[in-house]
């Protein structure tokens, strides 16, 4: 992780980050530690970096995994149909699809 440098009395008091409380979801959210450890097991036993839209084998395989994903999470919350689950590429799109469908 970078080292942030303010050379100043702030960076005395704030740079031990576990002592952090982090507020600004707005922007960004910290992921589970069960999400980071489940990614790290797929990218380091697959290798998969695929476009899941690709009819190519490495495409193909890729759009398992996420439908796998998709099928995880419905589990999680109950949803009764994997097609409840849309994953987007941000707040945004996801403000978009709420708003507009």
């Amino acid at each position: 992780m970078a080292s942030l440098s303010m050379n100043n009395d702030y960076e005395k008091e704030y740079s031990d980050l576990s002592k952090i409380i982090y507020l600004d979801n707005n922007a960004t959210t910290r992921e589970d530690k069960n999400v980071i450890e489940s990614m790290i097991n797929h990218l380091k036993s697959t290798n998969l970096f695929g476009n899941a839209s690709s009819s190519h084998l490495i495409g193909i395989e890729t759009k398992y995994l996420i439908n796998e994903s998709r099928e995880q999470v419905r589990k999680s919350i109950n949803a009764s149909n994997l097609n409840e689950i849309i994953f987007t590429s941000g707040g945004t799109e996801s403000n978009n699809l709420a708003l507009h469908g």
